[in-house]
Formats: C-alpha cells, sequence, structure tokens
C-alpha cells in the first residue's frame, strides 16, 4: 500500500508482507516512531528517528 509520511513522501508499505523496513539492520518498534501517532515513515525519516534514539 501507499503511505504518505509526516515529511510528505509517498512510499510503498508491506507490513504484513515483505516490506523494506524489515531488512534495515536497526529496529525500532512503531509504537516508539510517534508515541502521539504512530504510524510508518519513510527510509529517510525513520533512519533518522532511529539516530536519534541509538
Amino acid at each position: 500500500m501507499n503511505i504518505k509520511c509526516s515529511c510528505g513522501k509517498i512510499f510503498d508499505c508491506d507490513p504484513q508482507g515483505n516490506c523494506w523496513c524489515k531488512q534495515l539492520d536497526n529496529k525500532i518498534k512503531k509504537s516508539d516512531i510517534n508515541k502521539k501517532n504512530p504510524k510508518c515513515l519513510c527510509e529517510d525519516c525513520l533512519n533518522t528517528k532511529i539516530n536519534r534514539l541509538n
């Protein structure tokens, strides 16, 4: 499915399948992405979020 990231970028997401985020070396719980409004992020935003948490 197509999802729009908070940055405005539209990307493919397949949480029940083999989504690109499952291939990342670093993992983050979806609930930790944004505790107020958890939703998927594009690869750039997700990597930024992971780097801030590490």
